[in-house]
């Protein structure tokens, strides 16, 4: 089924951000590690763009849109996760606290305040454009 394929598209994310995090042991390994965190906000803009650009821009309805927009996202948060505490580690107590609060805060203006917005008439597109415009 349809609901299926979709569910099958988005656990990409889970492998793609897997196979990110060998890689980035196997090729990555002579990078800076704020390189590769830089590395990771490049490809999740690129993932944010998907859906504006093919889905709402082209109209396109495919599944293999769901797939791309998961795989990045999934190789930037495989990046990610594993240097944004190397990269901050030299950044004092109260600063540290503060980059750590950001990913609950991003969260919850994600699924409390944007989506309050959209059931006011906020167009879902909207999403990905303040996403995209948090990205450093």
């Amino acid at each position: 089924s349809q609901a299926a394929a979709f569910q099958e598209a988005t656990a990409s994310f889970q492998l793609a951000k897997l196979l990110m995090r060998v890689c980035q042991i196997a090729f990555l390994v002579l990078m800076e590690p704020s390189g590769i965190v830089y590395m990771a906000y490049v490809v999740m803009f690129f993932a944010l763009w998907v859906p504006v650009i093919f889905v709402w821009g082209a109209g396109v309805t495919g599944l293999w849109v769901v797939y791309l927009q998961y795989i990045l996202g999934g190789v930037a948060v495989g990046l990610f996760e594993g240097t944004f505490l190397s990269v901050i580690s030299s950044l004092g107590k109260n600063t540290k606290t503060f980059a750590i609060m950001g990913a609950p805060l991003g969260f919850f203006v994600n699924n409390t305040v944007l989506a309050l917005l959209t059931e006011c008439g906020m167009p879902v597109v909207a999403y990905y454009y303040y996403n995209a415009l948090c990205l450093p």
